[in-house]
Protein backbone atom coordinates (compact mmCIF):
# COMPACT_ATOMS: atom_id res chain seq x y z
CA UNK A 1 0.00 0.00 0.00
CA UNK A 2 2.82 2.38 0.85
CA UNK A 3 4.40 1.66 -2.51
CA UNK A 4 1.05 2.23 -4.21
CA UNK A 5 0.60 5.60 -2.47
CA UNK A 6 4.12 6.60 -3.51
CA UNK A 7 3.36 5.71 -7.11
CA UNK A 8 0.09 7.66 -6.98
CA UNK A 9 1.86 10.68 -5.54
CA UNK A 10 4.48 10.47 -8.27
CA UNK A 11 1.74 10.17 -10.92
CA UNK A 12 -0.06 13.17 -9.45
CA UNK A 13 3.14 15.19 -9.51
CA UNK A 14 3.65 14.29 -13.16
CA UNK A 15 0.06 15.27 -13.93
CA UNK A 16 0.57 18.66 -12.27
CA UNK A 17 3.77 19.23 -14.20
CA UNK A 18 2.08 18.22 -17.44
CA UNK A 19 -0.86 20.57 -16.74
CA UNK A 20 1.54 23.41 -15.95
CA UNK A 21 3.42 22.77 -19.16
CA UNK A 22 0.21 22.75 -21.19
CA UNK A 23 -0.90 26.01 -19.56
CA UNK A 24 2.48 27.56 -20.26
CA UNK A 25 2.35 26.39 -23.86
CA UNK A 26 -1.19 27.76 -24.23
CA UNK A 27 -0.03 31.09 -22.84
CA UNK A 28 2.90 31.19 -25.24
CA UNK A 29 0.68 30.37 -28.21
CA UNK A 30 -1.97 32.96 -27.31
CA UNK A 31 0.38 35.77 -26.40
CA UNK A 32 1.66 38.01 -29.17
CA UNK A 33 4.76 40.12 -29.14
CA UNK A 34 4.31 43.84 -28.68
CA UNK A 35 6.67 46.32 -30.29
CA UNK A 36 6.97 50.00 -31.13
CA UNK A 37 8.05 51.01 -34.63
CA UNK A 38 9.26 54.58 -35.21
CA UNK A 39 8.74 56.54 -38.42
CA UNK A 40 11.00 59.38 -39.57
CA UNK A 41 9.71 60.01 -43.11
CA UNK A 42 6.69 59.52 -45.35
CA UNK A 43 6.41 59.22 -49.14
CA UNK A 44 10.00 60.32 -49.81
CA UNK A 45 12.76 58.60 -51.74
CA UNK A 46 14.47 56.11 -49.46
CA UNK A 47 17.86 56.99 -48.00
CA UNK A 48 20.19 55.52 -45.39
CA UNK A 49 18.85 55.59 -41.86
CA UNK A 50 15.25 55.92 -43.01
CA UNK A 51 12.25 54.33 -41.40
CA UNK A 52 9.58 55.50 -43.79
CA UNK A 53 6.06 54.66 -44.85
CA UNK A 54 4.59 54.69 -48.34
CA UNK A 55 0.88 55.41 -48.77
CA UNK A 56 -1.22 55.01 -51.94
CA UNK A 57 -0.40 58.65 -52.73
CA UNK A 58 3.16 57.51 -53.43
CA UNK A 59 2.01 54.90 -55.95
CA UNK A 60 0.49 51.46 -56.31
CA UNK A 61 3.69 49.57 -55.48
CA UNK A 62 6.86 50.22 -53.52
CA UNK A 63 8.96 49.52 -56.61
CA UNK A 64 9.06 47.34 -59.68
CA UNK A 65 12.76 46.53 -60.09
CA UNK A 66 14.35 43.26 -59.01
CA UNK A 67 16.66 45.07 -56.58
CA UNK A 68 14.35 47.90 -55.42
CA UNK A 69 14.81 48.39 -51.68
CA UNK A 70 16.88 45.20 -51.56
CA UNK A 71 18.82 46.38 -48.48
CA UNK A 72 15.63 47.24 -46.62
CA UNK A 73 13.19 45.37 -44.44
CA UNK A 74 9.51 45.92 -45.16
CA UNK A 75 6.01 45.22 -43.89
CA UNK A 76 2.57 45.75 -45.41
CA UNK A 77 -0.33 46.98 -43.25
CA UNK A 78 -4.03 47.15 -44.12
CA UNK A 79 -7.02 48.50 -42.20
CA UNK A 80 -9.57 45.96 -40.97
CA UNK A 81 -13.10 47.19 -40.24
CA UNK A 82 -13.76 44.07 -38.18
CA UNK A 83 -10.68 44.40 -35.96
CA UNK A 84 -10.83 48.20 -35.92
CA UNK A 85 -7.06 48.24 -36.37
CA UNK A 86 -4.42 47.94 -39.06
CA UNK A 87 -3.40 44.34 -39.71
CA UNK A 88 0.09 43.22 -40.70
CA UNK A 89 -0.33 41.42 -44.03
CA UNK A 90 3.29 40.50 -44.73
CA UNK A 91 6.81 40.99 -43.34
CA UNK A 92 9.99 40.87 -45.45
CA UNK A 93 13.13 40.62 -43.30
CA UNK A 94 15.71 39.67 -45.92
CA UNK A 95 18.14 42.51 -46.69
CA UNK A 96 20.80 41.05 -48.95
CA UNK A 97 21.50 43.24 -51.96
CA UNK A 98 19.55 41.25 -54.52
CA UNK A 99 16.03 40.47 -53.22
CA UNK A 100 14.08 43.63 -53.97
CA UNK A 101 10.83 44.62 -52.25
CA UNK A 102 7.90 45.20 -54.60
CA UNK A 103 5.08 45.42 -52.04
CA UNK A 104 1.60 46.33 -53.23
CA UNK A 105 0.35 49.42 -51.33
CA UNK A 106 -3.31 48.80 -50.38
CA UNK A 107 -5.79 51.65 -50.77
CA UNK A 108 -6.71 51.12 -47.12
CA UNK A 109 -3.18 50.72 -45.85
CA UNK A 110 0.50 51.47 -46.23
CA UNK A 111 3.94 49.87 -46.46
CA UNK A 112 6.74 50.35 -43.93
CA UNK A 113 10.33 50.38 -45.25
CA UNK A 114 13.34 50.58 -42.96
CA UNK A 115 17.12 50.29 -43.19
CA UNK A 116 20.14 51.04 -41.03
CA UNK A 117 22.38 53.98 -41.86
CA UNK A 118 26.17 53.87 -41.91
CA UNK A 119 28.80 56.12 -40.36
CA UNK A 120 31.24 57.34 -43.04
CA UNK A 121 33.40 59.37 -40.70
CA UNK A 122 32.75 62.74 -42.29
CA UNK A 123 28.99 62.11 -42.11
CA UNK A 124 26.87 59.61 -40.23
CA UNK A 125 23.46 58.46 -41.42
CA UNK A 126 22.87 56.37 -38.31
CA UNK A 127 19.46 57.08 -36.86
CA UNK A 128 18.40 55.48 -33.57
CA UNK A 129 14.75 55.34 -34.59
CA UNK A 130 15.41 53.42 -37.79
CA UNK A 131 17.91 51.08 -36.12
CA UNK A 132 15.44 50.23 -33.35
CA UNK A 133 12.63 49.74 -35.85
CA UNK A 134 14.78 47.56 -38.11
CA UNK A 135 15.52 45.25 -35.19
CA UNK A 136 12.00 45.32 -33.76
CA UNK A 137 10.49 44.32 -37.10
CA UNK A 138 11.98 40.85 -36.62
CA UNK A 139 9.37 40.18 -33.92
CA UNK A 140 6.41 41.36 -36.03
CA UNK A 141 4.27 38.67 -37.67
CA UNK A 142 1.56 38.61 -40.33
CA UNK A 143 -1.79 38.91 -38.55
CA UNK A 144 -0.53 41.23 -35.80
CA UNK A 145 -2.60 44.31 -35.05
CA UNK A 146 -1.14 47.80 -35.42
CA UNK A 147 -2.13 51.22 -34.06
CA UNK A 148 -0.80 54.52 -35.47
CA UNK A 149 0.10 57.64 -33.48
CA UNK A 150 1.53 60.89 -34.84
CA UNK A 151 0.69 59.73 -38.38
CA UNK A 152 -1.94 61.14 -40.72
CA UNK A 153 -2.10 58.72 -43.64
CA UNK A 154 -4.88 60.55 -45.48
CA UNK A 155 -2.80 63.73 -45.76
CA UNK A 156 0.58 61.93 -45.80
CA UNK A 157 1.88 63.79 -42.75
CA UNK A 158 3.82 62.67 -39.70
CA UNK A 159 4.73 64.35 -36.40
CA UNK A 160 8.49 64.94 -36.42
CA UNK A 161 10.85 67.72 -35.40
CA UNK A 162 12.38 69.95 -38.05
CA UNK A 163 15.76 68.95 -39.38
CA UNK A 164 17.22 66.02 -41.27
CA UNK A 165 16.55 62.52 -40.03
CA UNK A 166 20.24 61.78 -39.42
CA UNK A 167 20.90 64.85 -37.25
CA UNK A 168 21.45 64.24 -33.54
CA UNK A 169 18.59 66.46 -32.41
CA UNK A 170 16.04 64.77 -34.68
CA UNK A 171 12.88 63.65 -32.85
CA UNK A 172 9.84 61.77 -34.10
CA UNK A 173 6.48 61.23 -32.46
CA UNK A 174 5.26 59.10 -35.38
CA UNK A 175 4.92 55.56 -34.12
CA UNK A 176 3.28 52.24 -34.90
CA UNK A 177 2.28 50.23 -31.85
CA UNK A 178 2.14 46.48 -32.48
CA UNK A 179 -0.56 44.43 -30.68
CA UNK A 180 -0.89 46.80 -27.69
CA UNK A 181 -3.07 49.87 -28.14
CA UNK A 182 -1.74 52.71 -25.97
CA UNK A 183 -4.26 54.63 -23.88
CA UNK A 184 -2.35 57.87 -23.41
CA UNK A 185 -1.92 58.92 -27.05
CA UNK A 186 -4.27 59.84 -29.87
CA UNK A 187 -4.65 56.93 -32.32
CA UNK A 188 -5.17 57.59 -36.03
CA UNK A 189 -8.18 56.00 -37.70
CA UNK A 190 -9.03 56.22 -41.41
CA UNK A 191 -12.31 57.49 -42.86
CA UNK A 192 -14.58 54.44 -43.10
CA UNK A 193 -17.80 56.23 -44.10
CA UNK A 194 -17.83 54.82 -47.64
CA UNK A 195 -19.03 51.28 -48.20
CA UNK A 196 -16.26 48.71 -48.42
CA UNK A 197 -16.39 45.87 -50.92
CA UNK A 198 -16.26 42.31 -49.63
CA UNK A 199 -12.96 40.46 -49.74
CA UNK A 200 -12.30 38.27 -52.76
CA UNK A 201 -12.43 34.58 -51.89
CA UNK A 202 -9.41 33.11 -53.61
CA UNK A 203 -9.22 29.38 -54.24
CA UNK A 204 -5.81 28.82 -55.78
CA UNK A 205 -4.23 25.34 -55.98
CA UNK A 206 -1.02 25.01 -54.01
CA UNK A 207 0.88 24.08 -57.16
CA UNK A 208 0.67 24.32 -60.95
CA UNK A 209 2.46 22.01 -63.35
CA UNK A 210 5.04 23.81 -65.48
CA UNK A 211 3.38 22.96 -68.79
CA UNK A 212 -0.22 23.07 -67.61
CA UNK A 213 -2.87 25.77 -67.54
CA UNK A 214 -1.82 28.33 -64.92
CA UNK A 215 -5.00 30.23 -64.15
CA UNK A 216 -7.31 30.83 -61.22
CA UNK A 217 -10.74 32.28 -60.58
CA UNK A 218 -12.96 33.56 -57.79
CA UNK A 219 -16.61 34.25 -57.08
CA UNK A 220 -17.68 37.72 -58.28
CA UNK A 221 -17.80 40.31 -55.50
CA UNK A 222 -21.11 42.16 -55.30
CA UNK A 223 -20.70 45.76 -56.42
CA UNK A 224 -17.19 45.27 -57.80
CA UNK A 225 -16.48 46.94 -61.16
CA UNK A 226 -13.01 45.47 -61.65
CA UNK A 227 -10.20 43.66 -59.86
CA UNK A 228 -6.51 44.46 -59.38
CA UNK A 229 -4.12 41.48 -59.53
CA UNK A 230 -0.49 41.45 -58.40
CA UNK A 231 1.84 38.46 -58.62
CA UNK A 232 5.19 38.57 -56.80
CA UNK A 233 8.00 36.06 -56.55
CA UNK A 234 7.96 34.59 -53.05
CA UNK A 235 10.74 32.01 -52.91
CA UNK A 236 12.78 34.16 -50.52
CA UNK A 237 10.41 36.95 -49.41
CA UNK A 238 6.61 37.17 -49.81
CA UNK A 239 6.71 40.49 -51.70
CA UNK A 240 9.57 39.94 -54.12
CA UNK A 241 9.95 40.91 -57.77
CA UNK A 242 6.65 41.74 -59.49
CA UNK A 243 5.73 39.35 -62.28
CA UNK A 244 2.38 41.08 -62.78
CA UNK A 245 2.02 44.64 -61.46
CA UNK A 246 -1.51 45.98 -60.90
CA UNK A 247 -3.07 44.00 -63.72
CA UNK A 248 -6.69 45.09 -64.16
CA UNK A 249 -9.45 42.66 -65.07
CA UNK A 250 -13.22 43.01 -65.14
CA UNK A 251 -13.65 39.25 -65.07
CA UNK A 252 -13.38 37.13 -61.89
CA UNK A 253 -10.49 35.11 -63.24
CA UNK A 254 -6.87 35.52 -64.31
CA UNK A 255 -4.51 33.56 -66.55
CA UNK A 256 -0.72 33.67 -66.11
CA UNK A 257 1.83 33.32 -68.88
CA UNK A 258 3.96 30.29 -67.97
CA UNK A 259 6.94 31.89 -69.71
CA UNK A 260 7.04 34.53 -66.95
CA UNK A 261 7.26 31.88 -64.23
CA UNK A 262 10.15 29.69 -63.10
CA UNK A 263 9.83 26.01 -62.23
CA UNK A 264 10.38 25.47 -58.52
CA UNK A 265 9.60 29.06 -57.59
CA UNK A 266 6.94 30.14 -55.12
CA UNK A 267 4.65 33.09 -55.93
CA UNK A 268 2.32 35.38 -53.98
CA UNK A 269 -0.99 36.36 -55.60
CA UNK A 270 -3.01 39.29 -54.31
CA UNK A 271 -6.43 40.30 -55.63
CA UNK A 272 -8.43 43.40 -54.68
CA UNK A 273 -12.02 44.20 -55.64
CA UNK A 274 -12.55 47.84 -56.71
CA UNK A 275 -15.44 50.18 -57.63
CA UNK A 276 -15.94 53.90 -58.02
CA UNK A 277 -17.18 55.53 -54.81
CA UNK A 278 -16.48 52.47 -52.68
CA UNK A 279 -13.50 51.45 -50.62
CA UNK A 280 -11.35 48.67 -52.02
CA UNK A 281 -11.81 45.25 -50.51
CA UNK A 282 -9.42 43.79 -47.98
CA UNK A 283 -6.59 42.50 -50.16
CA UNK A 284 -6.90 38.72 -50.66
CA UNK A 285 -3.54 36.90 -50.66
CA UNK A 286 -2.54 33.36 -51.55
CA UNK A 287 0.56 31.48 -52.72
CA UNK A 288 1.37 28.75 -55.18
CA UNK A 289 4.34 26.85 -56.57
CA UNK A 290 5.20 26.05 -60.17
CA UNK A 291 6.30 22.44 -60.03
CA UNK A 292 8.28 20.31 -62.43
CA UNK A 293 6.71 17.44 -64.35
CA UNK A 294 8.48 14.86 -62.19
CA UNK A 295 7.02 16.46 -59.05
CA UNK A 296 3.56 15.28 -60.09
CA UNK A 297 4.56 11.66 -59.37
CA UNK A 298 7.20 12.43 -56.78
CA UNK A 299 7.92 9.78 -54.13
CA UNK A 300 8.28 12.67 -51.68
CA UNK A 301 4.64 13.77 -51.88
CA UNK A 302 3.19 13.63 -48.38
CA UNK A 303 6.57 13.52 -46.69
CA UNK A 304 7.68 16.19 -44.23
CA UNK A 305 11.01 17.68 -45.22
CA UNK A 306 12.93 20.13 -43.01
CA UNK A 307 15.91 22.22 -44.15
CA UNK A 308 18.05 22.87 -41.06
CA UNK A 309 20.87 25.37 -41.42
CA UNK A 310 22.21 28.91 -41.13
CA UNK A 311 21.60 31.94 -43.37
CA UNK A 312 22.57 29.94 -46.46
CA UNK A 313 19.33 28.07 -45.78
CA UNK A 314 17.30 30.89 -44.23
CA UNK A 315 17.61 33.69 -46.77
CA UNK A 316 18.21 32.00 -50.10
CA UNK A 317 15.56 30.69 -52.45
CA UNK A 318 16.71 27.10 -52.91
CA UNK A 319 14.49 25.83 -50.06
CA UNK A 320 11.28 27.09 -51.67
CA UNK A 321 12.46 26.13 -55.15
CA UNK A 322 13.25 22.62 -53.94
CA UNK A 323 9.64 22.22 -52.82
CA UNK A 324 8.54 22.86 -56.39
CA UNK A 325 10.93 20.21 -57.65
CA UNK A 326 10.07 17.39 -55.23
CA UNK A 327 6.34 18.01 -54.90
CA UNK A 328 6.09 18.71 -51.18
CA UNK A 329 6.57 21.72 -48.95
CA UNK A 330 10.02 22.10 -47.40
CA UNK A 331 10.03 23.66 -43.94
CA UNK A 332 12.74 26.32 -43.71
CA UNK A 333 14.41 25.98 -40.31
CA UNK A 334 17.40 28.12 -41.21
CA UNK A 335 18.51 30.93 -38.90
CA UNK A 336 21.01 33.56 -39.97
CA UNK A 337 24.23 33.53 -37.96
CA UNK A 338 23.78 30.06 -36.53
CA UNK A 339 26.68 27.78 -35.74
CA UNK A 340 26.27 24.16 -34.70
CA UNK A 341 26.20 25.34 -31.07
CA UNK A 342 23.00 27.31 -31.65
CA UNK A 343 21.69 24.53 -33.91
CA UNK A 344 21.81 22.01 -31.07
CA UNK A 345 19.98 24.37 -28.71
CA UNK A 346 17.05 24.86 -31.12
CA UNK A 347 17.03 21.33 -32.54
CA UNK A 348 13.92 20.22 -30.64
CA UNK A 349 11.77 23.22 -31.55
CA UNK A 350 12.85 23.69 -35.16
CA UNK A 351 13.33 20.07 -36.23
CA UNK A 352 12.13 17.34 -33.86
CA UNK A 353 8.74 18.92 -33.17
CA UNK A 354 8.10 19.19 -36.92
CA UNK A 355 7.99 15.35 -37.02
CA UNK A 356 10.08 15.20 -40.20
CA UNK A 357 10.68 12.27 -42.53
CA UNK A 358 13.79 13.88 -44.03
CA UNK A 359 16.11 16.52 -42.57
CA UNK A 360 18.54 18.37 -44.83
CA UNK A 361 21.41 19.56 -42.61
CA UNK A 362 23.91 22.23 -43.69
CA UNK A 363 26.11 24.01 -41.15
CA UNK A 364 29.72 25.15 -41.11
CA UNK A 365 29.91 28.56 -42.73
CA UNK A 366 29.71 30.38 -39.40
CA UNK A 367 31.51 27.71 -37.36
CA UNK A 368 34.63 28.03 -39.52
CA UNK A 369 34.81 31.85 -39.49
CA UNK A 370 38.15 32.95 -38.06
CA UNK A 371 38.27 35.51 -35.26
CA UNK A 372 40.88 37.96 -36.51
CA UNK A 373 42.08 38.98 -33.05
CA UNK A 374 42.80 35.43 -31.85
CA UNK A 375 43.22 33.64 -35.19
CA UNK A 376 40.85 30.92 -33.99
CA UNK A 377 37.54 29.72 -35.47
CA UNK A 378 34.25 30.51 -33.78
CA UNK A 379 33.73 26.78 -33.34
CA UNK A 380 36.73 24.48 -33.65
CA UNK A 381 36.66 21.39 -35.83
CA UNK A 382 36.45 18.97 -32.89
CA UNK A 383 33.57 20.84 -31.26
CA UNK A 384 31.87 21.09 -34.66
CA UNK A 385 32.08 17.31 -35.02
CA UNK A 386 30.67 16.73 -31.53
CA UNK A 387 27.78 19.08 -32.18
CA UNK A 388 27.11 17.52 -35.57
CA UNK A 389 27.00 14.04 -34.02
CA UNK A 390 24.40 15.23 -31.55
CA UNK A 391 22.24 16.60 -34.39
CA UNK A 392 22.56 13.42 -36.45
CA UNK A 393 21.73 11.12 -33.55
CA UNK A 394 18.72 13.21 -32.50
CA UNK A 395 17.32 13.00 -36.04
CA UNK A 396 17.98 9.25 -36.25
CA UNK A 397 16.33 8.68 -32.89
CA UNK A 398 12.92 9.86 -34.15
CA UNK A 399 13.16 7.64 -37.21
CA UNK A 400 13.87 10.45 -39.68
CA UNK A 401 16.52 10.40 -42.37
CA UNK A 402 19.33 12.96 -41.98
CA UNK A 403 20.87 14.19 -45.21
CA UNK A 404 24.16 16.03 -44.68
CA UNK A 405 25.18 18.78 -47.08
CA UNK A 406 28.33 20.72 -47.78
CA UNK A 407 27.99 24.26 -49.12
CA UNK A 408 29.75 26.78 -51.33
CA UNK A 409 33.13 28.39 -50.77
CA UNK A 410 33.41 32.05 -49.79
CA UNK A 411 34.10 34.18 -52.87
CA UNK A 412 36.97 36.56 -52.09
CA UNK A 413 37.21 38.06 -55.56
CA UNK A 414 37.09 41.85 -55.87
CA UNK A 415 33.57 43.14 -55.30
CA UNK A 416 32.53 40.08 -53.29
CA UNK A 417 33.61 39.23 -49.73
CA UNK A 418 35.96 41.44 -47.70
CA UNK A 419 37.09 40.38 -44.25
CA UNK A 420 36.74 42.43 -41.10
CA UNK A 421 33.03 42.78 -40.41
CA UNK A 422 32.25 41.57 -36.87
CA UNK A 423 36.00 41.08 -36.42
CA UNK A 424 35.83 37.92 -38.52
CA UNK A 425 37.37 36.48 -41.67
CA UNK A 426 35.13 33.99 -43.47
CA UNK A 427 37.39 33.62 -46.49
CA UNK A 428 40.48 31.80 -45.18
CA UNK A 429 39.64 28.48 -46.83
CA UNK A 430 39.29 26.94 -43.38
CA UNK A 431 35.83 25.74 -44.37
CA UNK A 432 37.28 22.76 -46.24
CA UNK A 433 38.17 21.16 -42.88
CA UNK A 434 34.49 21.32 -41.91
CA UNK A 435 33.39 19.80 -45.20
CA UNK A 436 35.69 16.87 -44.43
CA UNK A 437 33.92 16.34 -41.10
CA UNK A 438 30.53 16.14 -42.84
CA UNK A 439 31.92 13.62 -45.34
CA UNK A 440 33.43 11.55 -42.54
CA UNK A 441 30.23 11.49 -40.49
CA UNK A 442 28.06 10.57 -43.48
CA UNK A 443 30.27 7.55 -44.15
CA UNK A 444 30.48 6.58 -40.47
CA UNK A 445 26.73 6.69 -39.84
CA UNK A 446 25.85 5.33 -43.27
CA UNK A 447 23.63 8.30 -44.11
CA UNK A 448 23.09 10.43 -47.19
CA UNK A 449 25.51 13.19 -48.19
CA UNK A 450 24.92 15.83 -50.87
CA UNK A 451 28.42 17.13 -51.50
CA UNK A 452 27.56 20.48 -53.06
CA UNK A 453 31.10 21.77 -52.69
CA UNK A 454 32.36 18.83 -54.74
CA UNK A 455 29.62 19.45 -57.32
CA UNK A 456 30.77 23.03 -57.79
CA UNK A 457 34.31 21.82 -58.44
CA UNK A 458 33.13 18.96 -60.65
CA UNK A 459 31.21 21.31 -62.95
CA UNK A 460 34.04 23.84 -62.93
CA UNK A 461 31.86 26.69 -61.70
CA UNK A 462 33.56 29.83 -60.43
CA UNK A 463 32.78 31.20 -56.98
CA UNK A 464 31.71 34.42 -58.71
CA UNK A 465 28.99 32.40 -60.46
CA UNK A 466 27.67 30.78 -57.29
CA UNK A 467 27.95 33.69 -54.83
CA UNK A 468 26.16 37.03 -54.76
CA UNK A 469 28.24 40.14 -55.55
CA UNK A 470 28.77 42.57 -52.71
CA UNK A 471 28.44 39.61 -50.37
CA UNK A 472 30.52 36.61 -51.42
CA UNK A 473 28.96 34.27 -48.85
CA UNK A 474 25.31 33.94 -49.81
CA UNK A 475 24.01 32.63 -53.11
CA UNK A 476 23.40 34.45 -56.35
CA UNK A 477 20.34 33.59 -58.44
CA UNK A 478 22.57 31.14 -60.32
CA UNK A 479 23.72 29.64 -57.04
CA UNK A 480 20.15 29.16 -55.84
CA UNK A 481 19.21 27.38 -59.06
CA UNK A 482 22.31 25.16 -58.87
CA UNK A 483 21.62 24.19 -55.25
CA UNK A 484 18.03 23.32 -56.18
CA UNK A 485 19.12 21.20 -59.14
CA UNK A 486 21.84 19.31 -57.28
CA UNK A 487 19.70 18.60 -54.22
CA UNK A 488 16.61 17.53 -56.17
CA UNK A 489 18.65 15.36 -58.56
CA UNK A 490 20.28 13.61 -55.63
CA UNK A 491 16.96 13.02 -53.88
CA UNK A 492 15.38 11.54 -57.00
CA UNK A 493 18.37 9.52 -58.22
CA UNK A 494 20.44 8.53 -55.19
CA UNK A 495 18.50 9.03 -51.97
CA UNK A 496 16.40 5.84 -51.86
CA UNK A 497 19.19 3.70 -53.30
CA UNK A 498 21.52 4.95 -50.59
CA UNK A 499 19.00 4.08 -47.88
CA UNK A 500 18.49 0.60 -49.33
CA UNK A 501 22.23 -0.05 -49.42
CA UNK A 502 22.70 1.19 -45.87
CA UNK A 503 19.87 -1.00 -44.56
CA UNK A 504 21.40 -4.05 -46.20
CA UNK A 505 24.96 -3.38 -45.13
CA UNK A 506 24.74 -1.74 -41.70
CA UNK A 507 23.22 -3.65 -38.84
CA UNK A 508 25.55 -2.19 -36.24
CA UNK A 509 24.13 0.68 -34.19
CA UNK A 510 25.68 4.11 -34.54
CA UNK A 511 28.37 4.90 -31.96
CA UNK A 512 27.06 6.28 -28.69
CA UNK A 513 27.87 9.82 -27.68
CA UNK A 514 30.18 10.14 -24.72
CA UNK A 515 29.17 12.16 -21.68
CA UNK A 516 31.30 15.10 -22.79
CA UNK A 517 29.34 15.22 -26.06
CA UNK A 518 25.97 15.57 -24.35
CA UNK A 519 25.76 19.30 -25.00
CA UNK A 520 26.82 21.72 -27.70
CA UNK A 521 30.40 22.91 -27.24
CA UNK A 522 32.31 25.79 -28.70
CA UNK A 523 36.08 25.58 -28.45
CA UNK A 524 36.44 29.34 -28.65
CA UNK A 525 34.31 32.13 -27.17
CA UNK A 526 31.91 33.71 -29.62
CA UNK A 527 32.35 37.24 -28.30
CA UNK A 528 28.66 37.35 -27.44
CA UNK A 529 27.15 37.97 -30.85
CA UNK A 530 26.09 36.05 -33.91
CA UNK A 531 28.51 36.53 -36.77
CA UNK A 532 26.27 36.18 -39.79
CA UNK A 533 26.20 39.06 -42.26
CA UNK A 534 22.42 39.04 -41.96
CA UNK A 535 20.11 38.12 -39.12
CA UNK A 536 16.84 37.18 -40.83
CA UNK A 537 14.77 35.41 -38.27
CA UNK A 538 13.13 36.65 -35.13
CA UNK A 539 15.30 36.17 -32.04
CA UNK A 540 14.53 33.10 -29.91
CA UNK A 541 11.80 33.98 -27.41
CA UNK A 542 12.57 33.85 -23.71
CA UNK A 543 10.02 31.33 -22.53
CA UNK A 544 9.98 32.65 -18.95
CA UNK A 545 7.80 30.53 -16.71
CA UNK A 546 6.51 28.56 -19.67
CA UNK A 547 10.02 27.61 -20.68
CA UNK A 548 10.80 26.42 -17.14
CA UNK A 549 7.65 24.29 -16.98
CA UNK A 550 8.41 22.71 -20.31
CA UNK A 551 12.00 22.03 -19.32
CA UNK A 552 10.87 20.32 -16.11
CA UNK A 553 8.39 18.04 -17.83
CA UNK A 554 10.91 17.23 -20.55
CA UNK A 555 13.51 16.44 -17.91
CA UNK A 556 11.17 14.08 -16.06
CA UNK A 557 10.10 12.35 -19.24
CA UNK A 558 13.69 12.05 -20.39
CA UNK A 559 14.69 10.44 -17.11
CA UNK A 560 11.82 7.95 -17.34
CA UNK A 561 12.18 7.18 -21.01
CA UNK A 562 15.93 7.25 -21.57
CA UNK A 563 16.80 4.65 -24.18
CA UNK A 564 19.92 3.18 -25.73
CA UNK A 565 21.13 4.00 -29.19
CA UNK A 566 19.47 0.77 -30.38
CA UNK A 567 16.15 2.59 -30.13
CA UNK A 568 17.39 4.88 -32.88
CA UNK A 569 17.45 2.10 -35.39
CA UNK A 570 14.26 0.47 -34.08
CA UNK A 571 12.33 3.68 -34.68
CA UNK A 572 14.06 4.16 -38.02
CA UNK A 573 13.17 0.65 -39.21
CA UNK A 574 9.60 0.99 -37.98
CA UNK A 575 9.08 4.25 -39.89
CA UNK A 576 10.47 2.79 -43.11
CA UNK A 577 8.04 -0.11 -43.00
CA UNK A 578 5.04 2.23 -42.98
Amino acid sequence: MKRFRSLMAFAAALALLFTAALFALRFDICAKDSAVLYINAINVSGAEGHSLIYTPKKGANVGTGETAFCWWRSATFEWSDEEHAYIVRSVDLTADGYNGKNNYIPQNGFVLLVNIGNDYGNISYINKYSTDTYNALASVKAGDKAYLAGIDLANAKIDISSGKHYEKNFVTNARIYINEKPEDVEIYEPDTSAERLAEVELDIPGAFAENGDISFSWQPVEGAEYYIVNVNTASVIPDGHLVYANAKTTEPNFKLDSKKLTVGNKYTVSVTACAQGKRDSFNARSTFFVVSERAADSPFIGKTVVAFGDSLTAITGWVAMLAGEIGTDVINSGVGGDKTTEAVSRLKKDVIEKEPDIVLIMFGMNDQAMQIASNTPLVGVKAYERNYRKIIEAVLKIGAEPVLMTCNNVCTASGYYSKGQYGLDYGTGNIQNYFDVARKLAAEYGINLIDINAKIAEEGLADTYICAPGDGIHLSKNGQECFTRWISDYLYNDYFESIKQNEESSEEPAPESSAEESSAVSEEPTSGSKPAPEQTSAPEEDGGGAGMSIKIIIGVCAALAASGIAAVFAARAKKRKK
